[in-house]
């Protein structure tokens, strides 16, 4: 089941590269597969894959108390630069959404994928051209419009 998938991240990507932003999310449920599916394409081309709420959790608790959520774009910006590569794979981004680092997620990684291509797991789902993350009574619902946006999306596992 993998291989098409990462077979179809990869062409997302090169297409990826002719866009104002370079992002690719790949969309599903838990257990969908986006962990596996990023860790064939790291196999595959090399790309570094990073466990963002891993990185970014840790370097929020070495920052003072006063921490601000204007800094956190600047955070991820050398996450991404310290990397240095073509092409960085995103999984585990649920920290984003967290409602007291005020942050639009989407926004914040179209914004990192102006230079450097980006494919980013997304815990959610699409529905009538809507990109969705929760559910609508929890805090960090949110909600987009897929035009304009590259994904992929995973079947739920049966």
């Amino acid at each position: 089941m993998f291989p098409q998938f990462v077979d179809q991240i990869l062409s997302e990507t090169e297409a990826a590269e002719q866009a104002y932003y370079r992002l690719v999310l790949v969309v599903g449920s838990a257990g969908a597969g986006k962990t596996t599916v990023l860790k064939k394409v790291h196999q595959k081309i090399g790309a570094p894959m990073v466990n963002l709420n891993l990185i970014l959790s840790k370097k929020l608790l070495e920052i003072n108390i006063s921490f601000s959520p204007a800094r956190l774009p600047a955070l991820m910006e050398d996450l991404i630069n310290n990397q240095n590569a073509d092409i960085m794979l995103l999984d585990n981004i649920e920290l984003l959404f967290e409602p007291s680092l005020k942050q639009d997620p989407l926004r914040l990684l179209q914004r990192l994928s102006r230079n450097q291509t980006i494919v980013a797991a997304w815990n959610g789902k699409v529905e009538n051209n809507i990109l969705i993350y929760g559910t609508p009574d929890h805090p960090e619902y949110r909600y987009y419009s897929i035009e304009d946006l590259i994904l992929m999306q995973l079947p739920d596992r049966q």
